[in-house]
């Protein structure tokens, strides 16, 4: 479920919607996830932000429902700076 082809490192964006684009682009391209991936990720994240509280990094796992999806593929994007994700607690 983890290939190097979906692992991003110290990608510069503007927010969380332009992080989450990125990965689904990538997704995208790997045929993992359907066209459909990228803007129902996003819908998701807005209506149940995927943000974890966490104590020294900061951590989001967005994720959508299965009909989006080809097969199963985790993503890895690291930041090169920190952008703001919510969760559904507030933060």
């Amino acid at each position: 479920m983890l290939s190097d082809k979906i692992i991003l490192l110290d990608e510069a964006v503007a927010d969380n919607q332009e992080a989450l684009g990125q990965i689904a682009d990538q997704m995208t391209r790997s045929g993992a996830v359907k066209a459909s991936y990228k803007s129902a990720v996003l819908k998701r994240e807005i209506d149940f932000p995927t943000g974890l509280a966490t104590v020294n990094i900061g951590i989001a796992m967005p994720h959508t429902d299965a009909e989006h999806v080809n097969y199963d593929q985790l993503g890895v994007l690291r930041l090169r700076e920190p952008v703001s994700f919510f969760s559904n607690g507030g933060w």
